[in-house]
């Protein structure tokens, strides 16, 4: 480590003695280029992996401008590497794919279970009833949470809050004591014979029958976050199939995962409203990843999973929707990338 203060000793000596000066000068220059060299050579490496996953994500993004001449059906066959393990872009308005890379690979899907969650909360609380419904989070959905680093909402125990404002803190925040509350309250389906244990354990089975009944037959879930489980799995193919049928079957699910910001009103445990924004920094045009034609989706990461993010883009009335999965996480070192276009989300 190099001490300025050791430094400024030495000079002040030399000074007053008037000798070997320059010699020491030379030294701490020296010292010092060689300091600030190895700073910027660990940056530049840095940087290098945090930019390779978003030049991966923004070189589809800018080859999606081009694609609407090739009518949004031709192959495309990317001049880059893709880091991600698996990756599927599809036109929305075809359903055309254009790319794929491993799209049958059973993956950890991480946050984006929560697209499964939204949905059959979508099908069970009628949208007249979304925001007069209202939830009570129960204690033992937050003892399962307990030091997991589950991301959230900044919800509480016994806080009263509208299946509407649970569903935007589920999809922006990729809040999983709200994917919990809405399980809970989805599984149990109002019957109060049913022992709380038993409500998301209900709700779970639903996810997992409601992706047999889409064709998703390489999609295991164990839960309704998406926090790890080594048994629960899906594939860039299978998330295309619910996430579609999620966009067609409900407009409100579409401008739940597209908004950017939402605010919650005052609850029994907040006094004041509270904004919260979405996990993917292409959406803003404050950060450096800014796309203008990028749409909501869902990010999802773990140590296991890897980053994963489901976005759209939309350019001339062409719609796009990319799913990639298993893209670095870690350095060479084994550092924790921190800064990435995917986020840090569980």
């Amino acid at each position: 480590m190099f001490h300025w203060a050791r430094m400024q000793q030495k000079l002040k000596y030399c000074l007053k003695t008037n000798s070997r000066v320059i010699l020491i000068i030379r030294f701490y220059l020296n010292d010092i280029f060689l300091l600030i060299d190895r700073k910027l050579h660990v940056l530049i490496e840095r940087i290098t992996d945090m930019r390779r996953f978003i030049a991966t994500v923004l070189s589809f993004c800018i080859v999606i401008l081009c694609i609407p001449n090739l009518a949004a059906d031709a192959a495309y066959v990317p001049d880059f590497t893709v880091s991600s393990e698996s990756a599927l872009l599809v036109s929305m308005d075809s359903g055309k794919i254009i790319y794929e890379k491993n799209a049958d690979k059973q993956l950890y899907p991480a946050s984006l279970t929560k697209i499964m969650t939204c949905l059959l909360v979508l099908e069970a609380i009628p949208e007249a009833e979304l925001e007069s419904t209202v939830i009570t989070g129960k204690q033992y959905i937050f003892d399962e949470l307990y030091l997991k680093g589950a991301s959230h909402a900044n919800i509480m125990a016994n806080e009263q809050v509208r299946a509407i404002d649970l569903l935007y803190a589920t999809m922006l925040r990729s809040a999983c004591e709200a994917a919990n509350m809405l399980a809970d309250y989805v599984g149990n389906g109002g019957d109060d014979s049913i022992a709380d244990s038993d409500n998301i354990p209900r709700f779970v089975n639903m996810m997992n029958a409601k992706a047999k009944e889409l064709g998703a037959t390489n999609t295991v879930f164990k839960n309704a976050h998406g926090l790890h489980e080594d048994e629960q799995v899906t594939t860039v193919h299978d998330l295309y199939k619910i996430t579609k049928y999620a966009i067609d079957k409900y407009p409100l699910f579409l401008k739940i995962a597209t908004t950017v910001q939402y605010t919650m009103p005052a609850t029994n445990k907040h006094s004041q409203t509270r904004t919260i924004s979405h996990t993917n920094p292409m959406l803003f045009k404050s950060n450096s990843n800014y796309y203008a034609y990028a749409k909501g989706f869902k990010t999802g990461t773990t140590t296991e999973s890897g980053r994963n993010l489901i976005s759209m883009a939309e350019y001339n009335n062409y719609n796009y929707l990319l799913i990639t999965m298993k893209a670095p996480y870690k350095y060479d070192t084994g550092e924790i990338i921190s800064d990435n276009l995917a986020c840090l989300d569980h």
